[in-house]
């Protein structure tokens, strides 16, 4: 939809508010990956398969 910045401050947002929250970090990792950012993408997978490492999500991006 073009408004990738826009997706990119809510969800980081989201991840300050709620910084355990696996699926605000995957979420912001995909926001930053359609930005490409594939840095800030990756460390926030990282940071998904962390706090989930049971995640097929986190892992399936991270692995992207």
């Amino acid at each position: 939809m073009g408004r990738s910045d826009e997706a990119i401050a809510t969800f980081e947002k989201v991840v300050s508010l709620q910084p355990n929250s696996a699926l605000a970090h995957l979420n912001l990792g995909i926001a930053l990956a359609d930005h490409y950012d594939p840095q800030g993408a990756l460390k926030e997978f990282f940071e998904a398969v962390r706090l989930d490492p049971g995640s097929p999500a986190a892992r399936y991006n991270k692995g992207r």
